[in-house]
């Protein structure tokens, strides 16, 4: 266990320190959104760490600033799914019966697509663009978090504790959020963060399919396909940005593992 809580911490301070790092980009890297022709496609070097893209801007600098953006829609859209992920599962948990089978109805459909093509489906009905795109990517994301909450919710309201309250007259509302939502959100915690890098991954997937973030805004996944055309002449266009993409989701996948097996070690829901 304590080699665990080391561990976590660890890769928090790493992460918090990167995040820190995404954050404050724009600032510290102003000079990437500026063009320059004459070094253009340049390999990596003291100026350039990361090389230069085709317009002459600097890899190290934008390939941060669209990890930004990136990051910024998967806490938003994480968000979102965590809200109609409670709203759902909490009541068809909770109250069961006619308004369980619904959502049971409503879960099946969601999940009988794979997500990445519902939410390909749904951007190419409504456009591309960035509200589309959490649009998309909400609508089949919230499914996860309803799963883990109904199940949690639906054990819980059984235990003695829980059935004595509402013996001595508690009310719904009472139960639900003085007993019952705190102990949901102690699994919630690994799952969410394993979202995050999830959510990046899939921004970044739809933008190099050309049905996420638009150009000219900087973004991994604009990044890599734009790398594709001078893979031959400048493979660090792609090699930049896809690596600091790996690292990311790498560190979320890892906390949100560490966070599962410190918080709920007999438990497995990550991979439900």
């Amino acid at each position: 266990m304590k080699n665990n809580k080391h561990i976590i911490i660890a890769l928090t301070v790493l992460t918090a320190i990167l995040l820190l790092f995404v954050i404050i980009s724009p600032y510290l890297f102003s000079a990437s959104y500026d063009l320059d022709m004459k070094n253009a496609l340049q390999a990596p070097n003291s100026a350039h760490l990361f090389g230069s893209d085709n317009l002459g801007r600097d890899l190290f600098g934008r390939s941060f600033i669209g990890l930004r953006l990136s990051l910024a829609l998967a806490l938003v859209i994480q968000i979102t799914c965590l809200f109609m992920g409670a709203i759902f599962g909490t009541i068809s948990g909770y109250y069961g019966g006619v308004i369980d089978k619904v959502y049971i109805m409503i879960q099946d459909v969601v999940m009988s697509f794979p997500s990445l093509i519902a939410s390909l489906c749904l951007i190419a009905m409504l456009g591309p663009g960035i509200h589309t795109l959490i649009i998309a990517l909400s609508c089949t994301g919230w499914v996860t978090y309803a799963r883990l909450i109904r199940s949690e919710v639906v054990s819980l309201k059984e235990l003695d504790y829980i059935q004595g309250a509402r013996a001595i007259g508690a009310s719904s509302g009472y139960v639900l959020f003085r007993h019952i939502l705190p102990n949901v959100l102690r699994p919630l915690i690994p799952l969410f963060t394993l979202m995050i890098g999830h959510t990046v991954l899939a921004i970044s997937g739809l933008g190099f399919l050309g049905f996420g973030v638009q150009p000219p805004t900087a973004e991994i996944g604009l990044m890599i396909k734009d790398g594709l055309t001078y893979i031959t002449r400048a493979p660090w266009m792609i090699l930049a940005p896809g690596l600091l993409l790996c690292l990311y989701v790498w560190l979320f996948n890892a906390l949100g593992d560490e966070l599962q097996e410190w918080l709920n070690p007999k438990k497995d829901y990550l991979h439900i």
